[in-house]
């Protein structure tokens, strides 16, 4: 199949990235001249076939005889049909199936709506982001011809650890924040997959939300309220040891170690349990250093 470009005397619009089209403009059309004679053909072959019948519908069932001459004139074969008279009895049915008259039909039916398909519009008002084929191009089923968005709406998806899952409901608000200004907008949680990752055994939410200033791709931070977690603390992911444990100065100004449990991550904190209000975390780069280590403490 062949694709041509189509374009209208009240606009110039190619397929091409970057372009912008309303709701059911044409995106593409690809050459149907070929099909169209098929499509045509079967409508004739419709047409006669009703041609045949219309003597013995005159005679037999008079009662529908004016609906189907009037359909029959109706009929052409460069417009598309329109559904074919009610059978005024069951007997009437058996004739008309008999003479493969509904045959005929269903079978323009799926050559109209194949040729349909050679002329893509747009289902919204998006942007094409890929045009993988230009004008006079050939194209084989399966091919990817491009990539339309909405340019307003997004999805991104984010893990959360699978112990935390209980806490996310399908259309809850969350915040997603962008831009170095870190400017806020609201999303809302849409789907949520229930397979576990094995690997990471998080489990994949995906956030819905509309913005004009954003664009495909750009990196964003969420903020997904979870509740309040008990006896938790957040700390920088600097301090995390091997995500086991924290060094701490105790009573006596020495090195301690603390084992603590991180329960979430971001890319600057982390929230863990185990650690008591008050306890003295070591925040200062102490070279080499170990359990017992003997320090000075600066409280800051």
């Amino acid at each position: 199949m062949k694709y041509k470009e189509q374009r209208k005397k009240n606009r110039d619009k190619s397929f091409k990235e970057g372009v912008s089209f309303k709701k059911d403009e044409t995106l593409i059309e690809i050459n149907s001249a070929e099909f169209n004679s098929t499509v045509k053909q079967s409508r004739s072959e419709l047409k006669n076939l009703i041609a045949s019948v219309l003597p013995d519908i005159k005679i037999d069932y008079a009662e529908n005889f004016d609906k189907w001459k009037s359909y029959f004139d109706n009929l052409t074969v460069e417009n598309p049909i329109s559904k074919t008279p009610e059978s005024s009895s069951e007997k009437e049915n058996l004739f008309l199936v008999g003479r493969g008259i509904e045959s005929a039909y269903y079978k323009v039916k799926n050559l109209e709506e194949r040729l349909s398909k050679y002329k893509i519009k747009a289902p919204f008002d998006g942007i094409l982001v890929k045009g993988n084929i230009s004008e006079g191009a050939y194209i084989v089923p399966n091919q990817m011809l491009g990539e339309f968005i909405d340019p307003n709406n997004f999805e991104v998806s984010v893990n959360i650890p699978v112990n935390l899952i209980e806490k996310i409901k399908l259309n809850q608000s969350v915040s997603i924040i962008y831009n170095d200004n870190k400017n806020t907008i609201t999303g809302n949680i849409k789907r949520i997959n229930r397979k576990v990752d094995e690997m990471t055994q998080t489990i994949k939410i995906f956030i819905e939300f509309n913005n004009k200033n954003l664009f495909e791709g750009k990196f964003v931070e969420v903020k997904i309220p979870m509740g309040i977690i008990p006896n938790s603390q957040i700390i920088s992911r600097s301090l995390l040891i091997n995500d086991n444990y924290v060094f701490i100065a105790n009573e006596d100004d020495k090195i301690s170690k603390i084992n603590v449990k991180p329960l979430f991550y971001n890319k600057e904190n982390v929230i863990v349990t185990g650690l008591d209000d008050g306890t003295r975390l070591i925040t200062s780069n102490v070279s080499d250093i170990y359990e017992g280590m003997k320090i000075k403490v600066v409280q800051r």
